[in-house]
């Protein structure tokens, strides 16, 4: 079980199948030799790798199979630093649009992934939508959050964290990623 690299010496060919995850009781993905005959079935010689040189087409299938994997395994939840959008901004109306833009500026300064949902939907339905797609932070603004350069925090699956300055949140959130990056 785990992770590995196998020869495959067929007709005087050496074909290298890696990295794949082996077959269990427990585990619905396929073994090494079936996915390598999958993949010789779906993409012929394109599936050969020659000399260590990874053809373009199963260089798409590792590629591909690894994310399904990861979307799996994660249940679409990934962690901070490997998520795409970090965060999302939620204006509580139109008027206060041009200050989401401008925490999302600032987050950006900060290197953390930021997007603004600037849709003409209710506050309540901005955080339904942004929780099923799974966003880790929501940043709501409103009139007093403007007055103050602050934000209300929601974390997703755990609800509201509170008010705090935009460069305080920013600051938090950078060293959590940081954190998580040196523990891999």
């Amino acid at each position: 079980e785990g992770f590995m690299t196998r020869q495959i010496e067929e007709g005087g060919q050496v074909y290298i199948v890696c990295p794949l995850v082996e077959e269990n009781e427990e585990s619905p993905l396929k073994s090494a030799e079936a996915l390598f005959a999958e993949l010789r079935d779906k993409f012929g010689d394109q599936a050969d790798l020659i000399h260590g040189k990874m053809k373009p087409a199963l260089k798409d299938a590792a590629m591909e199979r690894f994310v399904a994997v990861l979307i799996e395994h994660t249940g679409g939840k990934f962690p901070l630093w490997l998520t795409p959008d970090q965060v999302v901004v939620l204006p509580i109306s139109e008027k206060y649009n041009d200050y989401a833009q401008k925490v999302a500026d600032i987050l950006d300064s900060y290197d953390i992934r930021a997007i603004v949902d600037d849709r003409n939907e209710k506050i309540g339905r901005k955080i339904r939508d942004n929780e099923v797609k799974r966003i880790p932070y929501m940043l709501i603004v409103g009139e007093k959050e403007a007055e103050n350069d602050e934000v209300s925090v929601r974390k997703q699956g755990e609800g509201d964290k509170g008010s705090v300055k935009i460069t305080t949140f920013a600051s938090e959130l950078k060293k959590e990623v940081e954190e998580m990056m040196n523990a891999w």
